[in-house]
């Protein structure tokens, strides 16, 4: 028997791990109980924003308009690069769905709490969902994707969110609706 322990060992190895690998596969992926959907803005930023002049900030627990020419007139002179004008999304964590707002139509939602932290407690942020072209990320390029990373606890989920050409990691989170 000992001298067959490491051909014993040789067959085993691969059959454990790929043991492993499919009972990882194969257990559910964690679900999100998030009840609140999350409005957020696109290149919401007071500085450099050439087109329109304002920005989306929330007043009063409403999305509103906020007018930057006088702020941004009082602030030091700046180069300022021509932006997109801000754009208003809503993401439904239930249904996947992205949709774009108006500003009247975000102002109608009762905002229930401000800030990447959903009132369930997932903190959302951009992240990164690594990858890689090459094996065991030694060889080859890059294949990563960058989206939302819910985290709450020990559990954490990527979301690269439909439709939207990659334009969460400029995205200013306003708050929670439900």
């Amino acid at each position: 028997m000992k001298k067959n322990l490491p051909l014993i060992v040789a067959l085993a190895l691969p059959l454990l791990v790929v043991g492993i690998v499919l009972i990882s596969v194969s257990v559910p992926a964690q679900e999100l109980d998030i009840e609140h959907k999350v409005i957020f803005a696109v290149n919401n930023e007071p500085y450099g924003n050439y087109q329109d002049e304002y920005v989306y900030i929330v007043s009063d627990g409403r999305v509103e308009r906020f007018d930057i020419q006088e702020f941004n007139e009082s602030q030091h002179k700046r180069i300022r690069v021509p932006q997109e004008e801000p754009k208003l999304y809503i993401y439904d964590f239930e249904t996947e769905e992205l949709s774009e707002l108006s500003s009247e139509e975000a102002g109608q939602f009762e905002i229930v709490k401000t800030g990447n932290i959903s009132p369930e407690g997932y903190h959302l942020s951009y992240g990164y969902a690594g990858g890689s072209a090459g094996i065991f990320d030694l060889f080859g390029g890059y294949s990563g994707n960058y989206g939302w990373k819910i985290e709450k606890g020990n559990m954490s989920v990527f979301k690269e969110l439909p439709d939207t050409s990659g334009i969460y990691w400029n995205a200013d989170i306003l708050g929670w609706v439900r």
